[in-house]
């Protein structure tokens, strides 16, 4: 075993590939508790990718493909290799007919089922969240408007992927309020969790997370929510769970749900009898309905999407967990997709009346898959700055503001009349940098924020940069210059 772990911290590798016999399955940590490791989405699209062609089952111990382990090499090579993170996973080979001794004839076939583990491997070995749905990307602030903004941001920096593709929503009418299930589940993603009628604390609807043996559900929020000063997630409960062996969560994200942490609050807890706590869970009876609150204040300024969770192992089966009046709980008046087939890093907006507008923006890979909504980012329209009005001399750049800079510089330009246009990043020997506009405009006034960064999310070195407008007047170039 010391060799291995010696052999692994003196490379960089990026897989780790433990083939095993037998079960028809593609296996993953962590395998010492039902829980989830931060890059789960990576190694559930390494799962998909190599179970498409064999009809083998992924997951891990917390969606119940396989039984809890300790000491495996899969956990250690992901969160103990000095090298970092290695990306470990096991093939369990074969059926029970073949056991751990199958004939000579099925040998073949059992190597072309388990070889698309290391073909997927080899692919991704450069760029491992290549396999996972795109990141959240980073929304820049916008300045106040007259009616006509772009919303900018930058590229995903979580994973790999190339975004092929944004989306842009538009939401207005923001309100705080609390969820009592009555009008439905429609600030929910359900996964396994029901609106149901059996019981309730308020009116007569409740979210329930079903129950039964070997179950793993999830409710998430559909919407962020800013967390304020003095702010709780607060909700009424009803449970009946098995103690000691199967538990409910209360979970959070920061980064539009990619990973989920379990909250500690009313009724949670760390012990861990039988190694099916994976840490603040709920188990036993409440005898009625109680109110539950989890303090958030290590998240002020942030925003949070809440959810639930419930696991149970295959032993017994006992009611499980009800959830109602649920707050704080973000809603919006309306809420319109823009486009969904943005091609760069902004989006101009115009034509807008006075109010304040939000924005959100996700992703899209050339699989078709949509990857985890940004942040918020909102902007006052106003009449009095209204800056759509193309000047003398239309075709212009201006100067980056602030200049230096070390955050974020807006760029203002204008364009004599509609059509392509390009506003890209150069550094000072001619290489691209970053793309902050492109495509179809209309003729007047834009605005763009760079902060600083280059297409692939990283941030840029001190030094000067020169930025270029490209469109079928001609182009225009001006430099700014970054401080570190």
């Amino acid at each position: 075993t010391q060799v291995i772990q010696n052999f692994i911290d003196s490379r960089n590798f990026a897989f780790a590939i433990s083939y095993h016999s037998f079960g028809n399955l593609v296996l993953w940590g962590p395998g010492y508790v039902p829980g989830y490791f931060e890059d789960e989405d990576i190694f559930a699209g390494f799962g998909a990718a190599a179970s498409a062609n064999n009809s083998y089952t992924p997951g891990n111990s917390a969606s119940g493909v396989i039984y809890l382990v300790n000491g495996d090499s899969d956990d250690w090579a992901y969160n103990a290799s000095t090298s970092g993170k290695v990306f470990g996973l096991t093939p369990e080979v074969g059926t029970s007919s073949d056991y751990f001794n199958p004939p000579a004839s099925r040998i073949p076939t059992l190597v072309v089922e388990g070889i698309d583990c290391a073909y997927v491997a080899i692919e991704n070995a450069d760029r491992p969240g290549r396999l996972a749905p795109p990141g959240q990307p980073g929304i820049n602030a916008i300045p106040p408007s007259g009616g006509t903004h772009d919303v900018t941001w930058s590229a995903p920096t979580t994973a790999d992927v190339v975004v092929t593709a944004y989306e842009i929503t538009e939401k207005t009418g923001p309100a705080v309020t609390s969820d009592n299930l009555e009008s439905g589940s429609g600030n929910w993603s359900l996964d396994g969790f029901s609106v149901s009628t059996a019981r309730a604390s308020s009116g007569s609807s409740s979210l329930y997370s079903g129950s039964g043996n070997d179950v793993n559900h999830f409710a998430y929020g559909k919407e962020g929510y800013v967390v304020q000063p003095g702010d709780a997630l607060e909700f009424e409960a009803w449970y009946d769970i098995e103690p000691d062996y199967d538990y409910a969560y209360v979970i959070l994200s920061t980064d539009g749900g990619r990973s989920w942490t379990n909250l500690a609050g009313t009724g949670t807890s760390a012990a861990d009898p039988n190694g099916t706590n994976a840490g603040n869970g709920i188990a036993g009876s409440s005898s009625g309905w109680q109110l539950h609150s989890y303090d958030l204040s290590a998240y002020v300024g942030q925003q949070v999407w809440f959810g639930f969770r419930y696991y149970t192992d295959g032993g017994f089966i006992a009611e499980g967990f009800y959830v109602d009046d649920i707050t704080p709980v973000q809603t919006w008046t309306t809420s319109t997709v823009l486009s969904s087939t943005a091609p760069g890093t902004s989006y101009n907006v115009s034509g807008r009346a006075d109010g304040t507008y939000t924005y959100s923006v996700r992703g899209q890979d050339g699989e078709g898959d949509w990857g985890y909504p940004s942040a918020n980012t909102s902007v006052t329209v106003t009449a009095s700055t209204d800056v759509s009005v193309t000047p003398a001399g239309g075709f212009f750049l201006g100067k980056a503001v602030p200049n230096p800079f070390a955050g974020t510089a807006s760029i203002r330009f204008g364009l004599d009349r509609a059509g392509e246009h390009e506003l890209a990043v150069y550094d000072i020997q001619g290489r691209l940098v970053r793309t902050l506009s492109q495509g179809p405009r209309d003729a007047g006034v834009h605005a763009v924020q760079w902060n600083g960064q280059d297409d692939q999310g990283t941030k840029v070195t001190s030094g000067v940069y020169f930025y270029r407008l490209t469109t079928r007047s001609g182009a225009k170039i001006e430099r700014t210059v970054v401080l570190r």
